[in-house]
């Protein structure tokens, strides 16, 4: 693949393996970098429950290898899900950032659900992972979808069940963009497998599978809108990164797969143990910048072209990859 010089365009956290452990050290912080305090940190599947200091830090110990779920929870913030990788023996360090929610208050007493501040007609199990576009939100419950919309001073909800190809999952992981009228929410097991892909349309109240047949042997291990919104990207296990596209049909949204984007040239079986591919979207146009562990290098993807158009060469192997902000070009001799 060819490479190409790169003018500060991308800023991003790379953690060497090096650094994975069995002991996950976090920071929560709101969208101004505050500290946020007593927020509680669960982790999926267990007991384990850590509430966060005056710092906003937490630290969960002595943790087997593996990925792990965690929720975070604080008061008048929106519920964030984020899954964590534990794979050594050294400290896994994270750092979270929560949304001020747009419903102050929810208090869940028991089935159906009782909100001072929404109203809702049908009864719902317990909310798991939100995400919200220009006009609404929507939260992932135990048997669909809870979508909120605000009227005057009202919040009014309305409850979608889950379609048949969703079976006995939930959806726990959504995600949204204000420039989209679709949601997409991943139904899938605890440890990620048989992974459902659903356009969810908050405005008709309908969700569908979305069709995205992965190569034989491989997962979903990321997804992420594009800085548009117009494309929804899902990154696999074998290192293709699909974009997906939205085409408007008789005034419903349908999306399709664009395109494949081959990432690697390595033999993905050589892949380091405890690690993946990983992807995050730039902010200032329609690329993704993907971190292949095998190579040691990061590639620039141009989401129109579906095509790589760089390549950053490192000295380890990345286990994660953020986009954080574009610097400025210093014109001055040194």
């Amino acid at each position: 693949m060819k490479r190409k010089s790169q003018l500060a365009i991308l800023i991003a956290a790379l953690l060497p393996a090096s650094v994975l452990a069995q002991s996950i050290v976090g920071t929560v912080l709101n969208t101004k970098g505050s500290a946020v305090s007593n927020a509680v940190v669960e982790l999926e599947g267990s007991d384990i429950k850590v509430t966060t200091d005056e710092n906003g830090r937490f630290v969960i110990a002595e943790l087997n290898n593996g990925l792990k779920e965690l929720h975070i929870v604080a008061p008048g913030y929106a519920h964030l899900h984020r899954d964590v990788s534990v794979n050594a023996d050294e400290n896994q360090t994270v750092s979270f950032t929560l949304e001020r929610s747009p419903i102050e208050v929810i208090d869940i007493e028991a089935t159906p659900i009782h909100m001072s501040a929404m109203e809702s007609a049908s009864p719902v199990s317990v909310l798991s992972g939100a995400a919200q576009n220009h006009d609404y939100v929507v939260f992932g419950c135990g048997d669909g979808v809870l979508i909120a919309h605000q009227q005057d001073d009202v919040y009014e909800a309305q409850k979608v069940a889950n379609i048949e190809a969703v079976g006995t999952e939930r959806i726990g992981t959504l995600y949204g963009h204000e420039n989209s009228d679709t949601i997409f929410g991943i139904a899938a097991a605890h440890d990620g497998s048989g992974s459902v892909l659903l356009s969810i349309h908050p405005e008709n109240a309908e969700m569908e599978e979305v069709e995205l047949l992965l190569a034989d042997g491989a997962s979903a291990v990321s997804y992420s809108f594009s800085a548009s919104g117009e494309h929804f990207l899902v990154l696999d296990s074998l290192g293709f990164l699909n974009v997906l596209t939205g085409h408007d049909h008789d005034g419903e949204m349908h999306w399709e797969l664009a395109g494949q984007v081959d990432i690697t040239e390595q033999d993905v079986s050589t892949m380091p143990e405890g690690m993946s591919f990983s992807m995050t979207v730039a902010q200032n146009g329609e690329f993704a910048y993907v971190a292949d562990p095998i190579a040691q290098h990061i590639v620039q993807v141009h989401l129109e072209d579906l095509e790589v158009e760089g390549e950053l060469e490192l000295t380890f192997a990345p286990s994660a990859i953020t986009w954080l902000g574009i610097a400025e070009e210093d014109d001055h001799d040194h």
